[in-house]
């Protein structure tokens, strides 16, 4: 038996240190020990940073290169670009492979981002959601060029060595498609026009990065496809999130649709390697910090694998005999036993859950990504 405490905190699940447990064979310690998703994209766009940080340093002209730095990190981070290392990662490739093309996506959304926040004189409500130390017309001017900067920064990637040409071209081309006419035109049908202000190309940002990360990790076509599908997904997703608190009705069905759809793209890797990627639409990289009614836990569903591939499924009402209350702001937490019959396996599985502020409301079902379960200890009860 493998031992797990679950903390559920405005429907995001997370995974915490778990309590001891000792099998009745013999006395050894075991815990299911949840691998840290959030450190994984935190290094991710911590080589990204740096990266930028080379290739746009402060230095003469300062009138061009203080403003572009400024611009490229002051807005709001993207996902998109750790997506493109990640999916990378997956399919066998480096993280070097992808870099520089994760660099250039961070500058396509800064560039995107500092346009549609720009503060211009005949705006009849600007919205200055980034630190403005220069002039509109300088911004203006240095927000033009960081775009064509990235496409810089992918031909001087290629490496006649390596032989990346025809991969980089590629990348170029996926790009451009994302932040182009063909990404804007498509979006007109983006269900029933949700989310159409300025994080339209948020999702298009998504599965461009993704597809260029499976093309410079070498992916196969299969999974190049599979994977800008799930970048769309989850680009849909936190374009989603960024717009709730307004006319919430229907988008956490919406949301939980398209998560759907993005974890049945990565069925066909391997369960072992998809761990962190799909957190970005399941984990902590994901969080509804919005969300503010009330939920109740309905049932549990879990997928328990232990080290040969045997799965089991578990259902059940609730969780420890309990259907629990979630109120806004506030956080469920228990500890449960599953049964373990290797050293080493991972569950996943879902809560369904209803809110319960208003008559009538459906069901929907929250995933849980999948998190390592271990062995670890010894003849003793010391932890």
């Amino acid at each position: 038996m493998a031992a797990a405490h679950i903390s559920i905190s405005r429907i995001n699940l997370s995974h915490r240190a778990i309590s001891p447990s000792i099998s009745a064979k013999r006395r050894y310690t075991t815990f299911a020990r949840v691998a840290q998703n959030q450190s994984y994209w935190e290094s991710i766009q911590s080589d990204i940073d740096s990266h930028l940080k080379k290739a746009i340093p402060i230095r003469e002209p300062l009138t061009v290169f203080e403003p572009m730095h400024h611009l490229t990190f002051s807005p709001p981070r993207t996902s998109a670009s750790a997506l493109c290392v990640a999916a990378c990662e997956l399919v066998g490739g480096n993280r070097a492979d992808a870099i520089v093309a994760a660099s250039a996506i961070h500058l396509m959304h800064a560039d995107i981002y500092v346009h549609d926040n720009m503060l211009l004189t005949d705006r009849v409500e600007p919205r200055p959601t980034i630190p403005h130390k220069f002039e509109p017309q300088i911004e203006l001017m240095t927000g033009d060029g960081i775009m064509p900067f990235g496409f810089e920064l992918l031909a001087g990637s290629i490496d006649p060595a390596s032989n990346n040409a025809d991969k980089i071209l590629r990348v170029i081309i996926e790009i451009s498609r994302a932040i182009g006419s063909e990404a804007m035109v498509s979006d007109q049908d983006y269900e029933a026009n949700i989310d159409q202000s300025s994080g339209q190309q948020i999702h298009r940002l998504h599965e461009s990065g993704a597809a260029c990360g499976a093309i410079l990790g070498g992916g196969n076509e299969e999974e190049i496809e599979r994977l800008k599908k799930f970048g769309l997904y989850a680009g849909k997703i936190q374009g989603l999130l960024n717009k709730m608190g307004k006319n919430e009705e229907g988008k956490i069905e919406l949301i939980e649709k398209w998560r759907a759809l993005a974890l049945k793209e990565l069925e066909h890797f391997d369960s072992k390697k998809i761990e962190e990627i799909s957190t970005i639409v399941t984990g902590d990289s994901l969080k509804f910090s919005h969300v503010d009614r009330p939920v109740q836990l309905l049932k549990r569903h879990w997928i328990i694998t232990n080290a040969n591939e045997k799965s089991e499924d578990v259902w059940g009402i609730g969780v420890i005999g309990e259907q629990p209350v979630i109120l806004p702001n506030n956080s469920f937490e228990y500890s449960s036993a599953c049964p373990l019959t290797t050293p080493s396996g991972r569950m996943e599985g879902d809560f369904e859950m209803k809110h319960i502020d208003k008559v009538g409301s459906k069901t929907f079902n929250v995933a849980v990504a999948p998190f390592s379960l271990s062995t670890f200890g010894d003849s003793t009860d010391n932890i």
